[in-house]
């Protein structure tokens, strides 16, 4: 079959979740002996990041997303590249847009969150552990859906995580809020956390490609009695996972592949499209929920939520729930599906 050419937004305001689990897909149909290329609305970040692994990089520029000057760009990318397929990850995108593709020819993927009343994509992937209770319709009868936490989409670092030993005590702690944090949430968890950790835990704090207001941050830091170690944009976060006994987090990406290392966590809902994901996680027993920060304020429920987490035979069973419910593989049995569809 010929290449496949992933459309996908990211940046501040979407963060770095979308290019990580499109990059997971593309190494899957790397495997496959399936080439990829990627169009990206502007960012730098992740130009940088689809380089690294070695795929093709173009940006969109200053069209508008979700336009059909948009799907023109993606029909024309997609022929220059000797792609049949695109796989579409944007929420300003819509029926008309879809519509252009498949009408020029290109079968359409689209990478979902979120339940929409109707979808005339090929193939509609969603790996949310909630994906199945979204009532889903086809426009034409002819849209398979692929759904549910078997599906979720991780990198390769995430394939094959073995079972993971938990420690009795929470030595070492991550902090993240994913790529960008336009709530200024990293700088009230810092002053939140002190005063909750043993003297010799060490704070491991990640500060995204998108942050802005950093200063503020490091001013927080210097101020905190706990040990806090900053780390800036890291490429991946797995190697961190590994290495923590517990994380604080929001939902979105990061939770999955918490689940699929058996990493147990904490883990709020910051926008409305993550609220379904991380509760049905917690319902599954992956990670405990934190809540949803409201204006300058953190959850009520974060202080219980930690306090609980922090036990050593809680954190076994999140350990054991998200590896049982997250296997890592979600990339490789969409890219299977992609491969005997088209």
């Amino acid at each position: 079959m010929s290449g496949v050419l992933f459309r996908v937004d990211v940046g501040p305001g979407i963060g770095l979740g979308h290019i990580h689990r499109n990059l997971g897909l593309a190494e899957a149909l790397r495997k496959l002996d399936i080439q990829s290329s990627f169009l990206l609305t502007n960012s730098e970040h992740g130009t940088s990041r689809v380089a690294r692994c070695g795929f093709s990089v173009e940006h969109l520029g200053e069209t508008k997303t979700g336009t059909i000057e948009d799907a023109k760009r993606v029909v024309t990318s997609a022929s220059s590249c000797d792609c049949s397929i695109v796989v579409v990850d944007s929420y300003a995108v819509g029926s008309a847009y879809i519509s252009h593709l498949r009408s020029s020819g290109l079968r359409a993927v689209v990478i979902a969150d979120e339940s929409c009343l109707e979808t005339n994509a090929n193939i509609l992937v969603n790996g949310g552990a909630h994906a199945c209770s979204l009532d889903y319709r086809s426009v034409g009868n002819d849209t398979k859906f692929i759904l549910g936490p078997d599906y979720a989409l991780l990198r390769p670092e995430f394939w094959d995580c073995s079972p993971r030993v938990v420690s009795e005590s929470v030595r070492r702690l991550l902090l993240t809020v994913g790529g960008d944090d336009r709530w200024k949430l990293t700088e009230k968890l810092v002053e939140w956390i002190a005063g909750r950790l043993k003297v010799d835990t060490r704070l491991d704090l990640v500060v995204g490609p998108f942050f802005t207001g950093e200063e503020v941050i490091r001013r927080a830091v210097e101020a905190s009695p706990v040990n806090i170690r900053i780390i800036a944009a890291p490429d991946h976060l797995h190697g961190l996972m590994m290495q923590s006994d517990l994380v604080v987090c929001c939902g979105g990406q990061t939770a999955y592949e918490l689940a699929a290392t058996g990493t147990p966590a904490v883990a709020m809902d910051i926008i409305e499209n993550q609220s379904l994901g991380v509760k049905a996680l917690a319902r599954s027993g992956a990670l405990i929920y934190g809540g949803r920060p409201s204006n300058d304020t953190l959850p009520d429920e974060l202080d219980l939520a930690f306090t609980e987490a922090a036990g050593q035979l809680c954190r076994q069973r999140l350990s054991s729930s998200g590896q049982t419910l997250i296997d890592g593989r979600g990339a490789i049995r969409v890219a299977h599906v992609i491969q005997s569809e088209f």
